[in-house]
Protein backbone atom coordinates (compact mmCIF):
# COMPACT_ATOMS: atom_id res chain seq x y z
CA UNK A 1 0.00 0.00 0.00
CA UNK A 2 0.98 3.44 -0.78
CA UNK A 3 2.75 5.28 2.21
CA UNK A 4 1.05 7.69 4.47
CA UNK A 5 2.12 11.27 4.85
CA UNK A 6 3.63 11.12 8.04
CA UNK A 7 6.97 10.56 9.18
CA UNK A 8 7.43 10.18 13.33
CA UNK A 9 11.15 10.50 14.41
CA UNK A 10 11.80 8.87 17.76
CA UNK A 11 14.77 7.73 19.97
CA UNK A 12 15.27 4.46 20.93
CA UNK A 13 14.30 5.10 24.58
CA UNK A 14 11.47 7.35 23.80
CA UNK A 15 7.92 6.43 23.72
CA UNK A 16 5.85 8.63 21.37
CA UNK A 17 2.41 9.23 20.93
CA UNK A 18 1.88 8.59 16.88
CA UNK A 19 -1.76 9.75 15.29
CA UNK A 20 -2.53 7.93 11.58
CA UNK A 21 -5.40 9.91 10.03
CA UNK A 22 -8.14 7.90 7.95
CA UNK A 23 -9.88 10.87 6.91
CA UNK A 24 -8.95 10.34 3.14
CA UNK A 25 -10.25 7.59 2.97
CA UNK A 26 -13.73 7.92 4.40
CA UNK A 27 -16.63 9.91 4.19
CA UNK A 28 -17.32 12.75 5.90
CA UNK A 29 -19.30 11.15 8.85
CA UNK A 30 -17.89 7.71 9.09
CA UNK A 31 -15.82 6.91 12.21
CA UNK A 32 -13.33 4.30 13.24
CA UNK A 33 -14.94 2.09 15.40
CA UNK A 34 -12.22 -1.02 16.09
CA UNK A 35 -8.09 -0.28 15.30
CA UNK A 36 -7.87 -4.20 14.10
CA UNK A 37 -4.29 -4.48 13.93
CA UNK A 38 -0.66 -2.52 13.74
CA UNK A 39 2.47 -4.35 12.09
CA UNK A 40 5.57 -3.42 11.66
CA UNK A 41 8.46 -3.92 9.27
CA UNK A 42 12.30 -3.18 8.94
CA UNK A 43 11.87 -0.79 6.37
CA UNK A 44 13.71 -0.80 2.78
CA UNK A 45 13.59 1.98 0.33
CA UNK A 46 13.97 -0.98 -2.02
CA UNK A 47 10.86 -2.86 -1.47
CA UNK A 48 12.06 -5.49 0.82
CA UNK A 49 9.95 -5.23 4.11
CA UNK A 50 11.25 -7.40 7.16
CA UNK A 51 8.43 -8.33 9.64
CA UNK A 52 10.07 -7.28 13.08
CA UNK A 53 8.84 -6.67 16.87
CA UNK A 54 11.46 -4.21 17.63
CA UNK A 55 8.75 -1.85 18.49
CA UNK A 56 5.90 -1.83 20.89
CA UNK A 57 2.44 -0.56 20.63
CA UNK A 58 0.26 0.32 23.48
CA UNK A 59 -3.02 2.86 24.62
CA UNK A 60 -4.87 2.24 21.34
CA UNK A 61 -7.51 5.08 21.09
CA UNK A 62 -9.85 6.15 18.37
CA UNK A 63 -10.95 10.32 17.95
CA UNK A 64 -13.11 10.12 14.51
CA UNK A 65 -11.33 9.10 11.95
CA UNK A 66 -7.79 9.17 13.80
CA UNK A 67 -6.34 6.05 15.01
CA UNK A 68 -3.63 7.31 17.90
CA UNK A 69 -1.35 4.69 19.89
CA UNK A 70 2.15 5.11 21.65
CA UNK A 71 4.89 3.14 20.38
CA UNK A 72 8.27 2.51 22.25
CA UNK A 73 11.48 0.19 21.63
CA UNK A 74 13.02 -0.08 18.31
CA UNK A 75 16.67 -0.17 18.03
CA UNK A 76 20.06 0.95 15.43
CA UNK A 77 22.32 -1.36 14.27
CA UNK A 78 25.55 -0.91 16.13
CA UNK A 79 27.33 0.24 13.28
CA UNK A 80 29.32 3.53 12.65
CA UNK A 81 28.06 3.69 9.28
CA UNK A 82 24.33 3.53 10.27
CA UNK A 83 22.86 6.70 12.13
CA UNK A 84 19.06 5.39 12.04
CA UNK A 85 16.39 2.69 11.32
CA UNK A 86 13.58 2.68 9.44
CA UNK A 87 10.61 0.56 10.12
CA UNK A 88 7.54 1.06 8.13
CA UNK A 89 4.17 0.42 10.49
CA UNK A 90 0.76 -0.49 8.61
CA UNK A 91 -2.24 0.38 10.50
CA UNK A 92 -6.13 -1.81 9.98
CA UNK A 93 -9.10 0.00 10.98
CA UNK A 94 -12.30 -1.05 10.78
CA UNK A 95 -15.03 2.05 10.20
CA UNK A 96 -19.08 2.03 11.16
CA UNK A 97 -19.90 1.20 7.57
CA UNK A 98 -17.72 -2.09 7.15
CA UNK A 99 -15.06 -0.50 5.51
CA UNK A 100 -11.80 -1.93 6.50
CA UNK A 101 -9.16 0.23 5.81
CA UNK A 102 -5.06 0.38 5.77
CA UNK A 103 -2.94 3.10 6.34
CA UNK A 104 1.08 2.91 6.64
CA UNK A 105 3.94 5.81 7.98
CA UNK A 106 7.61 5.56 8.46
CA UNK A 107 9.23 5.53 12.13
CA UNK A 108 12.52 6.44 11.95
CA UNK A 109 14.67 5.57 15.59
CA UNK A 110 17.51 8.03 15.55
CA UNK A 111 19.49 8.93 18.42
CA UNK A 112 19.84 13.18 18.44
Amino acid sequence: MALSKITIQKQPGETRLVSMEFTNKMDSAETIVSIDSIQQFLYDADGADAPTSDLVFTGQTINGQIAQFLVSGGSIPDRADIQECDYKVTVTVTTDIGQILENDGILKIRED
